[in-house]
Parts: C-alpha cells; sequence; structure tokens
C-alpha cells in the first residue's frame, strides 16, 4: 500500500508527466483549462449534448473528466478542447486523489 505522502508525490509528478499543469491551475490561476483549486463538491454548470446540466464534483465527474473529456464540458469552456492521453486506470486515481488533496 503507497504511503499518503509517496501518493502525493506521485499525483504531483502525473500532474506534470500528462501536462495537466499546461493548462489547468492547482491556485486558482485563469488557465486555458478550468481550475481545479477547490473544485470538488463543488456545484458546477456543464454542458453535455448542446444542454446546461447541474452537476456536483465528486470523484465520478474526476475520473470522467479525465478519461473522457469531451462527455461534457464545464460552462465557459465548451470551445477548448482537452488532450486525450492514455492514462491507466490506477494512474487517473492518483490524479484523482493528488486533485483531492489540494
Amino acid at each position: 500500500r503507497v504511503k499518503h505522502a509517496d501518493r502525493q508525490a506521485t499525483g504531483e509528478e502525473l500532474f506534470t508527466n500528462y501536462i495537466c499543469n499546461t493548462c489547468h491551475s492547482l491556485d486558482g490561476s485563469e488557465m486555458y483549462g478550468p481550475t481545479l483549486k477547490d473544485i470538488y463538491g463543488k456545484e458546477i454548470t456543464v454542458i453535455r449534448d448542446g444542454k446546461e446540466h447541474r452537476v456536483t464534483v465528486n470523484r465520478k465527474y474526476l475520473r470522467r473528466s479525465i478519461q473522457d473529456p469531451d462527455y461534457e464540458k464545464l460552462q465557459g469552456f465548451e470551445e477548448r478542447v482537452m488532450p486525450q492521453p492514455q492514462i491507466s486506470e490506477s494512474d487517473v486515481e492518483i490524479l484523482v486523489e493528488y486533485f483531492l488533496s489540494q
């Protein structure tokens, strides 16, 4: 079992290795993609199939956003394109944990 401190470092490393940090901030700074600061548990508006939906950001939402970024887009970011790197399930889980720890 990975210790929390080790997992944190791994999440930070993956965030950089998958170049998430190129478009997403962790400190609230405005970038090409939405910030990930304090996003967990937040109610947001997404565009899915051309319609607005209110969703609460949870683990499932974060996983889906990483694995299938075109499924729905945060309102205001509809025209932005997120690359779709091949990320393993375990790396997705580590990234989600990392985002939750921020």
